[in-house]
Parts: C-alpha cells; sequence; structure tokens
C-alpha cells in the first residue's frame, strides 16, 4: 500500500512540475505577447480566429484559447 501511494505521489508532483512548466513557457510566449496586445485593444468579447498549423507553440495556443474562452470569447480554430 505505502508503495502505491508513493508511487502516486511521484507521478502527481511529476505531472505538477510539468504542467506548471508548460503555463510558463506559455505565459512567457511570443504568441502569448501578440495575444495580449490584441485583446487589449479590444473593449469587448471577440471572436478569435486562429489559423495554425499546431506545431511548436500548440501548448502555448492551448492555453491561450483556453484562457480566452474561458473570458467568454469565441474561438475558432482552423488546422491547416
Amino acid at each position: 500500500m505505502a508503495h502505491n501511494i508513493a508511487s502516486y505521489t511521484s507521478e502527481f508532483i511529476s505531472r505538477l512540475e510539468l504542467n506548471e512548466s508548460l503555463i510558463h513557457n506559455a505565459r512567457f510566449s511570443p504568441c502569448t505577447a501578440v495575444l495580449n496586445e490584441v485583446m487589449a485593444k479590444t473593449n469587448q468579447q471577440s471572436t478569435v480566429l486562429v489559423i495554425s498549423n499546431q506545431n511548436h507553440d500548440a501548448e502555448t495556443l492551448a492555453f491561450n484559447l483556453q484562457a480566452l474562452t474561458i473570458k467568454g470569447n469565441a474561438v475558432i480554430s482552423v488546422l491547416v
């Protein structure tokens, strides 16, 4: 039983550290900077259209699109 708890705890901590790393990288990404700049120029909820390969910025886009959706913006993603 103790081994299982230690194993689950270790896995949880690893996932938490990975999640924190992804969030940190997303917050300081050029993609985030551009989206924040554009959204700062609007005073209302917007429809955001994203056209992307979702290659090297996939995690950052996912983070930002979720944040925009939570804030009440409509998000349309087009994968190319």
